[in-house]
């Protein structure tokens, strides 16, 4: 989703610079409603496959994290529980899927925390947020 504002202000410039440069501006009128038409329809699908990430912001960790969560049906509990997805920077908007923590309990509350960016780095290698401990490695 991060591409969608350079993509459409590329196209902005694209459009603007041919119509400045070009005498028959017919053809690049063409490439870039081709272009503006692929843009808008791939935004659904975008959004579809969209996670929620939260950037791991901590003066003490070598490298830059994101984590994502969702719930999941524990069969034959009336709680769900959760997982933890933590992703490790590789390049800038790149993330690489570094290990999965799944917890059965009935701590869903801890959760929230992470969204209040309420959480602690322990020695650089071990996120704290609530009664969760998730290892980044």
């Amino acid at each position: 989703m991060g591409t969608l504002i350079p993509d459409f202000f590329f196209l902005i410039i694209f459009w603007i610079a041919s119509f400045l440069y070009f005498r028959n501006t017919k053809i690049p009128l063409i490439i870039s409603l081709v272009i503006f038409t692929v843009l808008v329809i791939s935004i659904l699908p975008r959004l579809y496959m969209a996670k929620e990430y939260h950037i791991i912001e901590d003066r003490n960790l070598k490298n830059d994290y994101a984590v994502s969560y969702h719930t999941y049906k524990i069969i034959g509990e009336e709680y769900r529980g959760n997982s933890v997805q933590v992703y490790k920077k590789v390049f800038p908007f790149i993330y690489k899927p570094q290990s999965e923590y799944k917890d059965s309990t009935n701590q869903a509350g801890g959760m929230m925390e992470l969204y209040r960016k309420n959480y602690k780095i322990k020695d650089g290698k071990t996120l704290i947020f609530g009664d969760f401990e998730i290892p980044l490695k």
